[in-house]
Order: C-alpha cells, then structure tokens, then sequence
C-alpha cells in the first residue's frame, strides 16, 4: 500500500477512536475493569420518589445521585459553575412520581462563603436536561446567610412544589405549579419573640412545624399562631437533644433526627408528651447490621417507610420497624458496566494506534535523507509539546500547594489570637441553646464581628466556628453556617484532640457531606487558664480547588502560547542551521588538520554527519582547554570578586597590579553573629571554622542575587558592597534575615540553641583597590563610612534591632514604604562626636516581633519626637505602653528609662534631645 495513503488511513482512525473515546466518556462512566460499586462521597440528603427510586446529594453538596430502589445507579448530576466566578451547591431535593427531581441550588460568591442567590431547578427523569423553575437573587452579601439561603424543605404534593422561604422573623410556604411559572403564597406565620428560624417542615394544615436556633419546635398552627411541642416541661428530652432533618409523615407526626442521642424520633403532636424512637444503635443490633453511623438526614415516604443516611451508610427503615434494606455504596448498571468497559476499550485502541503512527513516522520516514529541518520538526515537536505539558503540570502542582500551605497559615495566625477576641469567661456561660443571643452570646459574636471588621470586613470565605469543652466533649456554641444548631456535639477527631491535649494550635484539612475544609484550630481559655472551648477558623476549599483549576487553564493556555511561539522560533533557527552548516561545512574543513582525536559519534545521513567527522577532532582539545580556562577562572573568582575587578577597571586577574585603586559611592553592609564567642569557647578549632562556614555560606548567594559583592571577612561576619541601588542592599539584608531562621530551625531540629546576627547598613564614598605587596596583594576597602558601619553594627544587640540603617543610607532608598522601617531619631553612638538618625528596619524580624513593631510604629515614633523635645513625661508614658504591648522592644525600654530618669532628675544642661549610647 502506498505510504501516503496508509498514513492517512491511520490518521483517519486515531481520530475516530478519539471521537469514540470523547463520547463515551460524556455519556457514562470510566470504570477500572474490576470496579463494581461506587462508595459513598459526602452523601447530604435523601429522598425518594412514589417507586421507592432514591436521590442523594452528595460530593459535599455538589452531585445529585439517582439511584433504583436497590441503590443501582441511574444518572448521576454535578452542579454547574458559576459563570461569574461563585460556587454552585445544592441543599434540598425532591421528586415526583414520575422521577423528575426539583433541586435546591445555592449560589455563594467564588470562595464559597456568602450566598448571592437561590433557584429551584428541574432535571428530568433521565438526568439530561435541566432548566429553572424560580429564581432568588440576593445582591448584597448578608452575614445571616452565610453557606445557606433563605429557602427550606421543598416538598412534591397534589401536582405542585411546595417550598418554605425563612424571612427574617417570619416563615411563608409558596407553591409552584411542577411546569414552572410564579410562586404562590400558601401561608405565612410570625416566630415567637426571641426566636430566629432554623429548619421547618410540612405543607398540609394539620403538619406545619419549624425549628428554631434555640432548639425548639413549634407546630404552626391553621391561624397563624405557633404552639411548643418540643421539648416541653416534663419531657424525658432536654435543650441539648438537638433536633435536625425535620419530616413530616402521612399522619401529619414530625419524624427528625436527634443528634445527640444518634436516633430518629417521631412526635405526634396529639400526644406531644410521646416521643418514640423509630432507629438506633439499638434496632440496628437487632437487626445484625452492625454499628450504626452519625444519622445526617431523614425522608419519611408517603408508604410509611423511613429512609436515612448516615456519614456512611444509607438505611430503609419499614413501617413495621424492621431493617429492610442498608447499603453503603451504590453500584453501577449494566449499562455503566458496558460503557466502561468501551472506554478502556477503546483508550487501549487509541494508545496502540498512536505508537503505530509513531513507529511509521520515526522508522519510516526519519530513516531516510531528509532535509535536517524536516528532521528537526518531526523529531522535535512532541518532545517540546509533551516538556511543556509536563512542566504546566508542575507548575500548577507548586502554585497550588503554595497557595494552600500560605491559606494555612494564615488561618493559624488567626486562630493563634484567638484568646485576644474569644473570652472564655463568657463561654463558660453558655450552657444550652435557650442561651442562642443572650448577653453573654452577644458578648462573643461581637468580638469576632469586631475582629473581621478589623480585617476591613473582607472575608474571602473565611468563616469561624466556636466550640465548648465539656467533660472532654465538644459542643458547637456559635456558627457561621445558620443551618447548624447550637449545642450540637462534634466527633473528636485527630485533630481535635491534639488541641485538647496539647494547648497548641494546629492546622489541618478534611473531607464532609457539607464541604471540603482547610482549617486551623486554637484552645480558648478562661481567665484562670483553664481551657474552655476551641475556635476554628478556615475556608471550603472547593472554591480554592476551582481557582486552581482556573490557575490550570490559564498555565495551560499560557504555556500553549509559549509552545507555538519556541516552535516558531525553532523552526526559523532550524531552517537558519541547516543553510548556515553548508556554508560552514567548507570552513570547517580547512582547519581540521589539527591533531585532535574524535569524541562524538554521530549516526545521521545529513549534513551533520560531514560535520561530526571534522568537529570529534577539535572536540577533546577544546574540551580540555575550556576545562583548564574554566577551573582557573572558578578558583580566582572565589578569593577575588568578579564585581571588583570589574569596579578597578580589569578584565581579569592576570591584569591586577598593585596600586590600582577607584572611589565611588556604594552600600555598606556589614553583619556579625552576636556572641560568637559564647558558641565558640566549647568547639574545637575545627568545628569553630565548620560552624562559621556553615553560618556565612547561606548568605553570600543572597548578597550576590541582590548585585552585591562580599569585599571581607572577618571571624563569624563579613563586610558587603553593593553598587546598585539602595533597595537591593536592604532586601539583601531582610533576605539574610530569613535565611537565618531556616538555618535555625536546622539548628532547632539537631538540638542546637539558634544564632542571632546584626546588621548595619550606611551609605557613602569608599576607595577600592589592590594594597599589600608585589608577592603577596589582596583587594581592600578604604574608608571612614566602613568603619562606621561596623560601630553602628555593634548596636544592633543593645537598640534590640535587627537591621540598622543610617538616614544617609534611608535618603538613597528609591521605595522606602515597600519595607517595614520606624525611625529610632538621632542617636550619638560611643566614641563618635557627631549625632546621627538611625532607622530600625524590621521587615525580617520574626513575624510575632515584626506585628507588633508594625502596631506601634506611630506612636514609638511619636515617643522619640516628644523625647527630643525634652517632653519626657509625655514620651515616658508612650513608651511605657508599647514595653507592654511589645516586651521584646528595646529600643523603648532605652528610651523609657532615659525618659523616666529625665523627667525625675531633669536633663543634662548640654543635652540636645539626642539619644547617647555608651
């Protein structure tokens, strides 16, 4: 068969098969060849149609599930995404008799926290197609609808969806014709004083009930008034029996799920006094079914059958009380079967005809001569296609887990606080639901709206949950979420445990029915230190793992960009090569009458090939005086900076003679460990030069990544030149800071007590240049500014500053807000006759030191002014409030006392408002 031909063939197939491969997908499932069922994921809710058919929500509110009435899969349907950048869920469902189901969907803005908007959705019997039936825009974020709207209990009756809307005080049931149309109000009732609506139930007259964030239920009555029924006085129920998933049966009795007793309870409001147990650990036992799991949701069907799902399992519970039927999982159709077995099928096809293809092409074609250009592209083009594939993957990989380790620790900070806005004493207080919004509440709830306000009210789906400590147990007090009820218990996870036993906050992820959470978790303690509850902080990290699938696309599309224009580009260098080695081909003959031997052995029938014969013998004495060229330039670059030859005006080492010399102005750094001598005394000789080399090697690079040279050493510091602007100095200076306190952490984890180190940086005139003798020179630094530049580094330790700056050095700074910098006024330090200004740079201090410092720039630099003034009083007492908020400030306890001892003692007469240093 003709090539051409063939290969036309094989490509028609490929695509085909690809075709195939795309639709089976879409339409169902691709199975690995030994699955059999799918396990439950985040099931939510539960209901079911008039033939027992099933639906779940489930994925953490985000798949609806249709099931047959043994849990065989039916379709399966996935909430969209938003088109503005929010997150879809669903919270309710509902089905008619002819197994189309009307589902909730809640819109929250893209980091899943606010809701922005309602619509009751239809989708057919079939799962394939879905349109809106209502619609609830909600267009200015509200914190009382924080993860849930305003919308409850949709409910299939006499040919129309009922469905109820919690109003603020009030709670209206409409009607809405199963076509679509407009909402119908049927009724409407008023809550009780005091009283906020939670959860609500029932359309028929006689069985209306709504809970409330108290934990009481109510029976709305025919006139609009509402009556107690649970739990009343004398009941064997308390406030803390939490009431959840409230139903209705056909006899008009409320059936819920009771959470702290694990169990689904029935109350009949005839005999209010009555509550039965209809499911438990008890009838599960009986039954031989095993433990029974946390109970999330309850249906009770019009036959009298009750259908429940627990975090792991769903339950059928018959009108006689019997167990009849418990799965946790759902299992795949035939029809599923097949598909994924089609798929596999099909993917193994496609995969052996794509190595056909390139088998054909590499053999077929490459092994032939070609142009080299032509070679290039064939050869080339999957290579860089499949690198750049690669590297989006990896990329996304890094960014993605950057972002979430960073939202991580954001989240421990504000929880690390949380004894500074949570008080304990008020949560002590807190004893049952009865107590939702009283004073001591109140107290509480403002404190952490105090605290999102101070963040400038920007969530970015943050949200908080506190909880009570109680004989080891943990209870939910307070909730964004206004759909979970207060007082209700919380399994004691991992996590939740190491806060208990440890008194340390922690950070950590998980996977519910209601989201997928990143979270960070703190004790709170009372004010004799006890610990009383535990604050919770953290996002649903769906709508983190949406924007990094967005971040994904935007990698993706980028790099595809970058893709076309590298093969471009190579493409135009490819065709450059190929004429360019036919003109060089000649050239290089001419001078191949060397004495070098051939290294590279190349195969190729092209032009490379006459190319390779002549370059193997160039090849090994290029290799080994490149290699001699290379090893000496390395070995002078390490004693000599290649930015000071450059400064003298020298191309190399060999052009050096003594003498030469240049002036200039430049940044002057200079560090030093504090107390080497204090770490040194025990060491060997050698382990003190190991140690200093292993403290000074981490921060050479960082001064060359800013532009800036090492110009000497000495003992456990160095002195630092940089040319460049003055910024890059100082974020060589902050960089060295943190790269100190990896180093530390090094030192921590082999048991070792951490290094401290000071820095100093001037700026000003220093002579540059070769000094010693002809046998024996070296480069050096001339100038007054180093010197003082090494004073002023010897006060870093007694100012408790980190990084010290003069204001000749501050004046060169070309963007001096991007750093964190507070001035310490004019200081005269020891041996010098002339005061100068000092700024205190704490940008890399330790993250602790650098807030506080931040709080309380203004008012320290206030103080210093006031000092220097001579208004001591005035600055003693500023001074004193910042040693309290900041105990690690010693620059204000320098000035407190000089302060203190002034306005005691009065001033020296030739005092000039100058801080003295001795």
């Amino acid at each position: 068969m003709n090539k051409k031909i063939f290969l036309l063939l094989l490509a028609a197939a490929i695509s085909l098969t690809g075709w195939g491969l795309y639709r089976t997908a879409e339409q169902g499932v691709a199975l690995l060849p030994w699955d059999r069922s799918l396990a439950f994921e985040g099931i939510f809710k539960v209901t079911a149609d008039s033939a027992d058919r099933l639906y779940f929500i489930g994925k953490s509110k985000r798949l609806i599930i249709k099931t047959d009435r043994d849990g065989g899969i039916l379709f399966t349907h996935s909430a969209s995404k938003d088109g503005s950048g929010g997150m879809n869920q669903y919270n309710g469902l509902a089905a008619d008799d002819e197994g189309n189901v009307y589902a909730l969907n809640t819109r929250l803005d893209p980091y899943g926290l606010y809701v922005t908007g309602e619509n009751i959705v239809k989708i057919n019997a079939d799962g394939s197609s879905i349109r809106t039936l209502a619609e609830y825009r909600y267009d200015t974020p509200s914190e009382s609808m924080l993860r849930v709207g305003k919308i409850r209990s949709l409910t299939v009756q006499d040919n129309r969806l009922y469905y109820y809307i919690l109003d603020g005080s009030s709670i209206i049931l409409y009607a809405l014709p199963l076509s679509g149309g407009t909402g119908e109000e049927v009724f409407r009732t008023a809550l009780p004083d005091g009283e906020l609506p939670a959860d609500v139930a029932g359309v028929s007259s006689e069985g209306r009930f709504y809970s409330t964030k108290k934990d009481r239920i109510y029976q709305a009555l025919p006139n609009g008034e509402s009556r107690l029924v649970y739990p009343l006085p004398g009941m064997d129920r308390t406030s803390r029996d939490i009431a959840l998933s409230l139903r209705v049966d056909p006899q008009q009795r409320l059936v819920f799920v009771n959470e702290q007793l694990n169990d689904i309870s029935r109350l009949d409001p005839q005999e209010p006094y009555v509550v039965e147990s209809l499911l438990n650990q008890t009838l599960f036992d009986r039954a031989g079914q095993g433990k029974l799991g946390t109970l999330l949701h309850v249906y009770a069907s019009p036959h009298g059958s009750l259908f429940a799902v627990t975090e792991n399992q769903f339950v059928k519970r018959d009108r006689d009380g019997t167990i009849a039927q418990s799965f946790s999982s759902f299992g795949y159709t035939a029809q599923d079967k097949a598909l994924g077995y089609l798929f596999w099928f099909l993917a193994l096809a496609e995969l052996a005809l794509v190595i056909w293809l390139h088998r054909f092409v590499y053999v077929h074609m490459l092994d032939r001569k070609v142009p080299l250009m032509l070679k290039f592209l064939i050869a080339f083009v999957p290579i860089v296609i499949a690198s750049m594939l690669w590297l989006s993957e990896m990329v996304y990989q890094r960014v993605s887990e950057k972002l979430e380790h960073e939202v991580e620790n954001n989240f421990l900070l504000v929880a690390a606080g949380s004894n500074y806005f949570v008080k304990g004493d008020e949560l002590e207080k807190l004893n049952s639901p009865l107590d939702y919004m009283n004073g001591d509440y109140r107290t509480i709830h403002d404190s952490l709206s105090a605290l999102y306000g101070s963040l400038g009210g920007k969530r970015e789906g943050q949200y908080t949950t506190l909880y009570k400590l109680e004989n080891g147990k943990l209870f939910i007090v307070m909730d964004d979420d206004s759909s979970v009820p207060m007082f209700r218990p919380m399994e004691l996870t991992p996590d939740y445990r190491q806060v208990i036993e440890t008194g340390k906050a922690v950070t950590g992820s998980t996977d519910d029915s209601r989201g997928y959470w990143i979270y960070a978790l703190s004790p709170v303690y009372n004010s004799s230190g006890k610990m009383v509850g535990v604050y919770e902080t953290g996002k649903d990290a769906n709508g983190l793992k949406e924007h990094n699938q967005d971040l994904k696309l935007v990698i993706i599309r980028n790099m595809g960009l970058i893709t076309l224009v590298i093969l471009l580009l190579f493409s135009a260098i490819a065709l450059s090569i190929s004429i360019s080695i036919r003109r060089l081909r000649a050239s290089v003959n001419e001078i191949a009458g060397g004495k070098w031997e051939a290294a590279v052995d190349i195969r190729s029938r092209d032009e490379l090939a006459d190319l390779g014969d002549r370059f193997n013998m160039m090849a090994l004495h290029i290799r080994n005086y490149i290699a001699e060229i290379t090893s000496f330039s390395e070995a002078y670059y390490r004693f000599v900076p290649q930015q000071f030859l450059k400064f003298i005006g020298k191309d190399s080492i060999v052009d050096v003679h003594l003498g030469d010399q240049v002036q200039q102005e430049m940044c002057i750094l200079v560090s030093n460990m504090r107390d080497f001598y204090r770490f040194s005394r025990d060491l060997t000789p050698e382990q003190n030069f190991n140690l200093i080399n292993a403290y000074l090697q981490r921060f050479g690079p960082v001064v060359r990544h800013q532009e800036g040279f090492v110009s000497k050493y000495f003992g456990a510091g160095f002195l630092a030149l940089f040319p460049s602007q003055a910024d890059r100095a100082l974020k060589a200076a902050t960089e060295m800071r943190r790269a100190l306190e990896q180093y530390n952490d090094g030192r921590a984890s082999a048991g070792k007590a951490p290094i401290d180190m000071g820095i100093a940086i001037h700026h000003g005139p220093v002579m540059l240049g070769v000094i010693g003798e002809e046998k024996r020179m070296e480069g050096g630094v001339i100038s007054e500014h180093v010197n003082r530049t090494e004073q002023l580094e010897a006060l870093t330790d007694k100012l408790g500053v980190s990084v010290l700056i003069t204001e000749a050095f501050y004046k060169q700074l070309a963007n001096p807000a991007e750093f964190s910098i507070r001035s310490l006024g004019r200081v005269l330090p020891y041996g010098e006759d002339r005061a100068i200004r000092l700024y205190d740079v704490y940008e890399g201090d330790r993250a602790e030191v650098r807030k506080l410092k931040e709080e309380t720039r203004s008012s320290f630099e206030a103080a210093v002014e006031w000092y220097q003034n001579g208004r001591f009083y005035d600055a003693r007492e500023a001074f004193l409030q910042i040693i309290r908020r900041n105990r690690w400030d010693q620059a204000a306890r320098l000035y407190f006392y000089l302060c203190d001892d002034y306005f005691q003692n009065g001033a020296p007469a030739d005092w000039d408002g100058t801080l003295i240093l001795s």
